[in-house]
């Protein structure tokens, strides 16, 4: 697939930016407040929207009418648009958007559309013929009705002589009953192929790899587009002519992002979501099946290649990712120089990228050479609601080498109802120099053996609310970096408790750190692997006993430590009565003979954890990490019943 390119740069952080260690030197980077050779201007920020465009995609020369970027001061838009030439007719010229145009200036700029005498009528980029809705009569003369509304009046009404049709007045009857992007079926409303919402109002675009339409316009299945790029370019620009969200609906599949550079990514645009998860026939979002109809972005050229990209999906603000199985994605850019992210977050990047949501999506089987195999966020704000972080890994054997599912640098980053298990790094599991929050999570059984192998936290608060902290390798299993430090711990369970460091481990009411209780898995628990084979196109290991006796289905959602000679641990997706199947590739932790042991992290009858939670819900959580209800009483009072730790006793 043709993918976005990610640039080549090198972002300019602050001694205090890049953690760990003090700079031992550095490169020219526009945007790192010093005027280097070759640069114009420097102004020490990554907008390329003022008079110093700089950062990613900027030049750091002094801004003029026709380089492309549309300035924008403090006090509006100082150039309207900037298409990078000074030709008229093309809807921007001199800068000023011109009469009968729409130009959106997003970042990057969006384009111009709508000539004269055409108009987007519902600022979904499509330019039609005359009906302006906005004057009174006499009717221009292909119209039947113009109600002065401002608004495409949809006719919903059973005895209507005309059919509802884009807008187009001459095929609208004037009945206010339906609203602004929305059709009559028979006696009801319906949003217009290209729209979706419970008011209609979001725009859509959908995605099949499989497409093979001519003139596609991705507003319905049957005219998907073929590419995820191409959905999100055309979502982007819908976004910016009428200022709301837009979403790309992505057909299962298995996607892969490296096209001939290991700079490749899947782009992220503001103000689009992309959704994966989708059988190619749902017609509202809520129809699909994300876990039934796997939906994977995969760093690799293809199903045999050995090349793959830096980063295989990049975040940029208000931008969603959800549905989605991310793998594949190898940091290995740049090293040596503390100003460079290229050899961090294989699988996901987010670099000043504020209100980022990511949710329902497993980072599988990424790897960085530095920090963040799973996942880097530098400054941003991102919530990860429902993933999971699985077998990811850090591998540099000359510096560094921590933080295996995520690090998070002076950003505001939450962990929701997420299961971090069977990552391995030298040092840490998870990696916050900056506020941070954990709510519900399950982090079990990764391999760090040092200086917070669960958490490491650097001089700022990090809460761990709700949640299991298991099973790790022997060391300190929260570790606080500075004096500054604090992990607050509350409604969480341990298997043995340890803080290290130069803070405070404050643990506050209903943290079991000892025998939390947990379910004993029936049957048959322990054994040995006759075979391991690995699929990568559904990104599965699928593990062989064939004298287990299972009962199909009994141990998904429990746990599998595949190799009882190491500490990792893995999900369990599915079982059959004698396999079974863990999302990730797990040959490099388990082989054929190998001893194994399943374990269960939900409570017993007689666990010391029923009813002496916390209530989250004003932290975003109201469910358990198997999205069963909350505050069901085994002995307490309601509404004082919720049990500590991520699961909820029914």
């Amino acid at each position: 697939m043709r993918t976005a390119r990610l640039p080549l740069l090198l972002l300019a952080l602050s001694a205090c930016n890049r953690d760990f260690a003090l700079p031992g030197g550095g490169e020219p980077a526009c945007g790192n407040t010093t005027l280097d050779p070759g640069e114009g201007c420097e102004d020490g920020n990554l907008s390329i929207n003022d008079a110093c465009p700089s950062g990613p995609q900027g030049t750091c020369q002094e801004a003029f009418c026709g380089d492309g970027f549309a300035w924008v001061d403090g006090f509006g838009a100082a150039e309207e648009c900037d298409d990078g030439n000074d030709l008229p007719g093309d809807g921007c010229f001199q800068c000023q958007v011109e009469p009968d145009w729409v130009c959106g200036y997003q970042e990057p700029m969006s384009g111009c559309w709508c000539r004269a005498g055409y108009q987007d009528h519902d600022r979904d980029g499509s330019c039609l013929p005359g009906c302006d809705n906005i004057a009174l009569p006499p009717l221009e003369p292909h119209e039947v009705c113009d109600d002065s509304s401002g608004q495409v009046a949809r006719a919903c009404a059973l005895d209507a002589e005309v059919e509802p049709l884009d807008g187009l007045c001459e095929l609208v009857a004037c009945d206010p009953a339906c609203g602004v992007h929305q059709d009559c079926d028979g006696s009801q409303c319906v949003c217009r192929p290209s729209w979706t919402g419970t008011d209609c109002g979001t725009c859509r675009v959908m995605v099949d790899p499989a497409a093979t339409c001519t003139g596609c316009d991705g507003e319905s299945w049957a005219g998907a587009l073929p590419s995820i790029d191409a959905g999100i370019a055309l979502a982007a620009k819908r976004a910016a002519g009428y200022g709301q969200h837009c979403e790309v609906w992505v057909r299962a599949g298995h996607y892969w992002v490296y096209d001939d550079h290991p700079t490749d990514t899947i782009a992220l645009r503001p103000w689009v979501a992309l959704y994966g998860g989708f059988a190619g026939t749902e017609q509202t979002r809520a129809e699909r099946d994300w876990r039934t109809n796997r939906t994977i972005l995969d760093g690799h050229a293809g199903p045999d290649s050995a090349e793959q990209v830096w980063h295989v999906v990049t975040a940029t603000s208000n931008s969603t990712l959800d549905g989605f199985v991310v793998t594949g994605g190898r940091a290995e850019g740049r090293f040596g120089d503390y100003e460079i992210v290229d050899d961090d977050g294989g699988g996901f990047l987010a670099v000043g990228a504020q209100n980022v949501r990511v949710a329902n999506t497993a980072f599988v089987s990424n790897s960085a050479r530095t920090e963040g195999g799973g996942a880097r966020i530098h400054e941003s704000s991102v919530v990860f609601e429902d993933c999971s972080f699985v077998a990811n890994e850090t591998w540099n054997d000359v510096q560094w080498n921590r933080c295996a599912a995520l690090m998070s640098n002076w950003s505001a980053t939450e962990l929701r109802r997420t299961v971090v298990a069977g990552n391995e790094a030298a040092e840490q599991t998870l990696c916050f120099a900056n506020a941070a929050s954990h709510d519900s999570n399950l982090v079990a059984n990764n391999l760090p053996t040092a200086y917070g192998g669960i958490l490491w936290n650097r001089g700022n608060l990090s809460r761990v609310y709700g949640s299991v902290l298991a099973d790790h390798e022997p060391g300190s299993d929260l570790w606080c970096n500075t004096a500054a430090g604090v992990i607050e711990v509350e409604a969480s369970l341990f298997e043995g408790f340890g803080c290290g460091g130069q803070g405070t481990c404050a643990l506050g009411a209903g943290v079991v750190d000892a025998a939390p209780g947990f379910v004993t898995v029936p049957g048959t628990a322990s054994g040995a692997w006759d075979e391991v084979s690995w699929d990568p196109q559904v990104v599965e290991t699928t593990l062989t006993d064939a004298d287990a006796g299972w009962t199909a289905g009994e141990h998904a959602g429990r746990f599998v430590q595949a190799d009882t000679a190491t500490v990792h641990q893995f999900p369990i997706l599915a079982n059959s009565a004698t396999t079974l199947t863990v999302l990730g590739d797990l040959r490099p932790f388990v082989l054929a003979g190998a001893s194994y042991q399943l374990f269960d992290y939900r409570l017993d009858a007689t666990s010391a954890a029923l009813d002496i939670g916390m209530d989250l819900t004003a932290y975003g959580v109201s469910t358990d990490l198997l999205g069963a209800a909350r505050n069901v009483c085994q002995s307490g009072t309601a509404p004082d019943c919720w049990d500590a730790g991520a699961y909820e006793r029914p």
